[in-house]
């Protein structure tokens, strides 16, 4: 399946939210609580995208996937680092729908995240994963990530592990050769 990745734009901002729910559905099947996932609507994800893309350029990046017929595929979206890592800047977001995952386009848009972060100045990129979701964190692990640190939440009432992955460079993601599932 063929995918363009490309800068989001305000105009994206609908399918945006559209594509976080579809994805936040298929990737947490299993791992939340079905309510609460049945529950998500992209009209509430769309406050969060809006603020996103109204900042300055220089304060994030929101690279996505656009399959074949137009609709978004994939999305991440990054900026400075919001959490108590150790790093300068953070990926946010990043979700790929389960039917474009496995052919490389999940290496390619973490490529595009940290190529546009390193443009800003990036030294170095922190992330946080479910600690449960093994595919994911076999994805970053083959991209290069360490994991810095493990630490329990509470997200919607609900009881969670995270762990944080860690790059100390922008230029050594997806550069260690290892071929693990898109996330």
């Amino acid at each position: 399946m063929q995918a363009t990745i490309r800068e989001a734009t305000p105009d994206d901002i609908p399918s945006l939210a559209e594509a976080h729910v579809a994805t936040w559905r298929e990737t947490y099947h299993g791992l939340l609580p079905a309510p609460y996932l049945d529950g998500l609507t992209a009209a509430d994800r769309e406050p969060q995208w809006q603020r996103l893309l109204t900042l300055p350029p220089t304060q994030r990046c929101v690279p996505i996937a656009e399959g074949e017929t137009g609709r978004i595929v994939g999305l991440a979206s990054g900026g400075p680092h919001q959490g108590t890592l150790d790093y300068a800047v953070e990926s946010y977001t990043f979700y790929l729908r389960q039917a474009h995952q496995g052919a490389g386009l999940g290496r390619a848009l973490f490529a595009g995240i940290a190529g546009r972060l390193r443009e800003q100045g990036c030294s170095s990129l922190a992330l946080w994963v479910l600690a449960t979701n093994d595919r994911a964190r076999s994805f970053y692990t083959a991209q290069g990530g360490h994991l810095p640190r493990e630490q329990a939440i509470v997200f919607e009432g609900i009881p969670l592990r995270e762990a944080g992955y860690g790059w100390r460079g922008c230029g050594s993601i997806g550069r260690h050769g290892g071929r693990a599932h898109d996330h």
